[in-house]
């Protein structure tokens, strides 16, 4: 009989450990002057401190009525700002990614956790896994990681793979759209991507973008921003900090500017981006054209910028999953081919569903 719900417990532990991404000013100057020097000596690309997040006061007017008097909005908000002698900001996280085999974490029913490995050892060497790879690679690569600081300037993109003498490196304007052949580079971190995955190579994988503003100055720069549940009144923005300070929780009425932490991109949203590779949420076909825009992939397509779900009832991971536990070769997925591309979209969604880690377990009554 075939199955019609999911097991009562089912759940996939996260198959990427992503660290923060650390901010750093890029400074221009070498250090004092020598003797006989009469301007400073100038060095390429030194790192000097971490980027500091203040809490400091702000008149704004975004939430005026706009009845020409009284139009300020006085709040204490958060801002991440460079030195005064920068000339731009570095980002960098490290990452690694577990086995696949290694990420059913929890499953009720013996019978479907046997078909869930039958599916893993499939497609462990497939074209499916290796697309998902290169994938994750080109966005590693191309900066999306980056956010909002991309806008800030040139920007390059380091990885280094250890036992490796030099690292994989790309410039601004990286490939975003899955359309276009991958690079040399992306080949070779796709591979250490796939070794990792597939055999549990232990090399280390840091990646390091550097953003050039052209100028030298104090520039605003953008970590991740924390979501407040319960915000003081007039208190407009906090941001993700590390190394948060002892001052933190002050309210800032005794001290004007006060450094509270350091700035970083949260592993999260990172991880959000590199796994903006689901192109394939609008086809129930597979002969259907991929979008043109990837999101980030989810269990039913959820994307928090449209806010609505782009996946359905004949290509969510629900179905793929019942499609898994009732194979039938003339029906699953195991043969949803097309002649337009070497890989099986579905499959390559639900091993990229599997990296992603989800509970997905399914209670009585629920569809």
């Amino acid at each position: 009989m075939a199955n019609e719900k999911l097991p009562g417990v089912l759940a996939f532990q996260r198959g990427m450990i992503i660290t923060d991404g650390i901010m750093k000013n890029i400074i221009n100057f070498k250090g004092d002057l020598l003797p006989g020097e009469t301007e400073k000596v100038y060095e390429a690309d030194r790192i000097g401190s971490n980027v500091k997040v203040i809490r400091h006061g702000i008149r704004g007017t975004q939430k005026s009525k706009g009845n020409g008097d009284g139009v300020s909005n006085i709040q204490v908000t958060e801002s991440a700002k460079t030195e005064t002698y920068s000339k731009g900001v570095q980002v960098s996280f490290n990452i690694n990614f577990l086995n696949l085999k290694e990420l059913l974490f929890s499953c009720s029913d013996n019978d479907f956790r046997t078909k869930i490995n039958v599916f893993m050892d499939k497609f462990l060497d497939s074209n499916e896994l290796k697309e998902v790879c290169h994938r994750y690679a080109r966005n590693i690569l191309n900066g999306k990681w980056l956010w909002r600081n991309e806008i800030l300037g040139n920007h390059y993109i380091e990885v280094f793979i250890s036992g490796t003498e030099k690292p994989l490196v790309s410039c601004s304007g990286g490939h975003k759209s899955f359309n276009v052949g991958f690079t040399e580079e992306e080949h070779i971190l796709a591979e250490a991507i796939y070794d990792k995955i597939t055999i549990g190579d232990e090399r280390a994988l840091k990646i390091v973008a550097k953003i050039n503003f052209g100028f030298t100055g104090a520039v605003e720069v953008y970590p991740s921003q924390n979501m407040l549940t319960d915000k003081p009144k007039g208190f407009a923005r906090s941001l993700y900090k590390v190394n948060i300070q002892k001052n933190a929780n002050q309210n800032g009425k005794e001290i004007d500017i006060l450094h509270v932490g350091d700035a970083a991109i949260r592993d999260q949203k990172i991880g959000n981006a590199i796994r903006q590779i689901d192109t394939w949420y609008n086809m129930e076909s597979p002969d259907d054209v991929e979008a043109e825009e990837a999101i980030s992939v989810e269990p039913n397509g959820a994307s928090i910028k449209y806010d609505k779900e782009f996946r359905n009832k004949k290509n969510d991971t629900r179905y793929c999953l019942l499609q898994i536990s009732n194979f039938e070769p003339d029906k699953s997925l195991y043969d949803y081919k097309s002649d337009k591309r070497n890989y099986n979209n579905l499959v390559a969604f639900m091993l990229a569903v599997f990296m992603r880690g989800a509970v997905l377990s399914e209670k009585k009554g629920d569809e």
